[in-house]
């Protein structure tokens, strides 16, 4: 285990400092990026930050949907199989099969 300052939780409505320390790519990057958007190298962190936040959230949404789609359609294959409808044996749409493809590589 780490020693170190004891983690501070943060106050709503009010800034944060948050320490970390990183390779002099990633800061030389961060301080070109912050000089074209015209802030400041900590807006620049958070605006990144929150973008990876969006990002993730977007993505788990995706999922998500992607995950119903692929159950809707298989129930739509159960529904036709009880009323006698038949496809061509092994039949799946190429959107289901990569979607179950990306399923399967994130689980």
């Amino acid at each position: 285990m780490k020693t170190g300052r004891p983690i501070k939780p943060g106050v709503h409505g009010q800034k944060s400092a948050l320490g970390c320390r990183v390779t002099p790519e990633i800061k030389d990057a961060l301080d070109a990026a912050a000089e074209r958007n015209s802030r400041t190298q900590s807006q620049e962190v958070e605006a990144r930050l929150e973008l990876t936040f969006r990002a993730e959230r977007a993505l788990d949404q995706a999922m998500d949907a992607l995950s119903r789609a692929v159950d809707w359609w298989e129930t739509v294959q159960m529904v036709a199989d009880g009323v006698g409808v038949s496809y061509a044996p092994g039949y799946e749409p190429s959107w289901l099969v990569q979607a179950r493809k990306v399923l399967a590589s994130v689980k």
